[in-house]
């Protein structure tokens, strides 16, 4: 592939890898209060989603690490 390519791999990896970490993190932290959180109680309704959205922004970030090596050969 070309250095052009490499690049905007790379570049992308980072770009979302970063956004999607910062998202799962806020994902994971987020809580949703009603007339119940008044009380005390908070619920967590996406906490589900937070380890797959942490897990791709990791698994993204090493593709644009590994392109970015790529791209340097």
């Amino acid at each position: 592939m070309r250095y052009k390519d490499w690049r905007t791999i790379s570049l992308f990896g980072y770009i979302f890898g970063v956004l999607l970490l910062v998202l799962g993190i806020y994902v994971y932290v987020y809580y949703e209060t009603d007339w119940i959180g008044w009380l005390g109680l908070a619920f967590y309704p996406y906490r589900n989603y937070a380890i797959p959205i942490l897990i791709a922004g990791v698994a993204l970030l090493i593709t644009g690490y590994v392109a970015n090596r790529l791209k340097n050969k």
